[in-house]
C-alpha cells in the first residue's frame, strides 16, 4: 500500500474496511467507517451502559444520546452535536430522506448526511445553498455597516466639539473654458471631397470643393459641391441657385437691385465679384453662401 500509515480499519468485525476519515464511537471509543459510525449500526457493547436517555435534534431530526454519568436534564451532548454540525453523538441516523432546516427562515434544504455549515461571522448554521454571507444576509455584515456609521457620527461630533459646528460650504470650482476644437484642414477637405456633388464632366485636377450655404429665408441646410476652377463667380452663382431651387432673376435686375443674388464668403459675408474666376478669389475647401442683397 502506498500510504499504510493513513486511516484505520473499521472496528466492526463484519466490515474491516479501510477508512481515511474514521469516526470514533463516543461510547466504546473504537473507530468505524461512515456506515458503521453509529452505536446502533456496529452493535456497540457499551450501548447497554448508557441509560438510553436521548434527545431529538431540532436541526437534523437525529437522536442524541445523553452523556453517561450526568443528570438526566443535562443536554451537553446535544449542544456538542449541534457544534459538530450534526455529525457526532448520534444514537441513530436521521430518518432517510429527511431534510435539515437551516437558519434561513423557511429553508429546509440541509442535507442530514452532510450536515450544516457554520458561518464564521455570525456562528449560525446554514445549508450549502445559504452558507455564504451574502446568501443568508449575514447579520454580522449589517452590524459592521452600522458600526462604521456610528464611528463616522462619533468622529463628526468630536470634530464639531473642538472646532464648532460650521455650515458646509460649497467648494468653488473654476468655470470650464470651452475651447473650440481645432480641425485638421486636410482631413476636412478629404471628408468634403467624399460627399461633394457637381458636374462629373469636370476633370479631377480642375475641381475646387466648397461647403455652400443657401439664403437664410430658404431654411435649407448647407451642402458640399464642387466646381470647375476656371469658371467665373457668376456662373458658380447661377449653378448654386439652380441646384438649390433658389429664385434667380439676376439677368433681369441691375447691379444695385436689392433682390439681386450675391455670392459671399462665409461667415464674414464678403461680396465676390461675378466676373472673376473662382481660382483667383476662393481657396479649396472654404465655405461660401448665396444671399439676396436686401438680407446682406
Amino acid at each position: 500500500m502506498e500510504y499504510p500509515h493513513l486511516g484505520s480499519h473499521c472496528s466492526f468485525a463484519n466490515c474491516r474496511e479501510l477508512d481515511f476519515l474514521p469516526h470514533p464511537c463516543p461510547l466504546c471509543t473504537n473507530t468505524y467507517c461512515g456506515p458503521h459510525r453509529f452505536p446502533a449500526t456496529h452493535d456497540c457493547n457499551s450501548a447497554e451502559l448508557n441509560d438510553r436517555i436521548i434527545f431529538d435534534c431540532s436541526i437534523c431530526s437525529g437522536r442524541i444520546f445523553k452523556a453517561p454519568g450526568i443528570s438526566k436534564d443535562d443536554t451537553v451532548n446535544l449542544e456538542r452535536h449541534i457544534q459538530s454540525r450534526c455529525c457526532d453523538y448520534l444514537y441513530s441516523s436521521p430518518a432517510k430522506g429527511s431534510r435539515v432546516p437551516c437558519s434561513v427562515e423557511g429553508c429546509h434544504e440541509g442535507d442530514p448526511m452532510i450536515g450544516l455549515v457554520q458561518c464564521n461571522a455570525c456562528s449560525s448554521l446554514f445549508c450549502l445553498k445559504h452558507r455564504y454571507r451574502a446568501a443568508h444576509q449575514c447579520s454580522a455584515d449589517a452590524k459592521a455597516i452600522k458600526d462604521k456609521e456610528d464611528r463616522k457620527i462619533t468622529a463628526r461630533m468630536k470634530i464639531e466639539e473642538h472646532l464648532g459646528k460650521r455650515p458646509l460650504e460649497k467648494t468653488a470650482t473654476p468655470s470650464t473654458i470651452v475651447r473650440p476644437k481645432r480641425l485638421n484642414p486636410k482631413l476636412e477637405l478629404m471628408k468634403l471631397k467624399t460627399r461633394a456633388k457637381g458636374d462629373d464632366g469636370v476633370p479631377q485636377e480642375s475641381r475646387l470643393y466648397f461647403t455652400v450655404h443657401f439664403p437664410e429665408s430658404s431654411k435649407k441646410d448647407p451642402v458640399p459641391l464642387f466646381f470647375d476652377k476656371t469658371q467665373s463667380i457668376g456662373r458658380m452663382l447661377d449653378r448654386i441657385a439652380q441646384l438649390g431651387n433658389i429664385s434667380n432673376n439676376n439677368h433681369k435686375l441691375d447691379s444695385v437691385d436689392p433682390n439681386r443674388l450675391h455670392l459671399l464668403t462665409w461667415p464674414d459675408k464678403t461680396n465676390l465679384a461675378t466676373e472673376k474666376r473662382i481660382e483667383h478669389v476662393l481657396n479649396n475647401g472654404v465655405d461660401v453662401m448665396i444671399e439676396y442683397g436686401n438680407s446682406i
